[in-house]
């Protein structure tokens, strides 16, 4: 049995028509896998715009070279403040901080209540120690009757020096002195301070000492009228103020 393999003319012309259409068939089938599978990108339209006649002309496509961008939705903002939280988590902190106090300041600014009591219990407290300082005052001011002159016997009964001047170095304290004899005053200075150590004392010159706060206020106020200065009035021990007195 023998098989003829020989080609004419038409099966030759045949045979090639058969093999370029299925070369065209692969291209087509290529080219329409990749218009399917590959994305689609949205195409711009230009805005259309105005003619020479006065047309407005048709718009057409425009090739785009920025992609267009999705709008973010909730899941993607949640999905952003987790990653944000996780990689860092000192931002979230401080935002957390920075509400807390923006609702602090709110609720301030809501209660002005606490602010006028807060400010009214400052306002009584300079009442109060006043108050207390001038029942001090008069709880001292009363003297032992029963001793001459006034004199206390309590050696740690109080005293009221009326001081008008201070001074660093003693000879400055022992002039000042000088000059208010002379006018009539009972001056004397007193030595303050650390009396072992000439560095670290003071003296103070005073026209007085009395048993009696009205009295120091009444020789206070003489002093102030005459000689136009300001007296201070302290209130010392006596012992205290016998071991630190000069007087000349």
């Amino acid at each position: 049995m023998s098989y003829d393999f020989s080609l004419d003319k038409k099966k030759g012309a045949l045979l090639m028509l058969a093999f370029i259409s299925l070369a065209f068939l692969f291209f087509a089938a290529g080219w329409l896998s990749h218009a399917v599978l590959s994305p689609s990108q949205p195409e711009a339209i230009a805005p259309a715009s105005e003619s020479r006649g006065g047309r407005m002309a048709v718009g057409r496509p425009v090739p785009s070279a920025v992609p267009q961008v999705r709008k973010p939705t909730i899941v993607d903002n949640v999905l952003r403040s987790v990653r944000t939280a996780v990689s860092n988590p000192a931002s979230l902190l401080a935002r957390k901080a920075a509400s807390d106090k923006k609702a602090g300041e709110k609720k301030a600014e809501s209660s002005p209540a606490g602010d006028s009591s807060a400010r009214k219990t400052d306002a009584a407290e300079p009442e109060k120690n006043v108050g207390e300082e001038t029942a001090d005052a008069q709880k001292a001011e009363p003297a032992d009757q029963s001793a001459p002159g006034g004199q206390k016997k309590s050696a740690d009964s109080v005293r009221f020096s009326v001081e008008v001047e201070s001074f660093v170095l003693k000879d400055k304290a022992q002039h000042s002195v000088k000059a208010l004899k002379k006018k009539g005053f009972d001056a004397c200075m007193i030595r303050m301070g650390d009396t072992d150590a000439e560095s670290k004392t003071w003296y103070v010159v005073q026209i007085g000492d009395y048993d009696h706060l009205s009295a120091a206020y009444a020789a206070a106020s003489d002093f102030e009228k005459k000689e136009k200065k300001v007296a201070v009035i302290r209130t010392m021990k006596p012992h205290i103020l016998e071991a630190g007195k000069i007087c000349e």
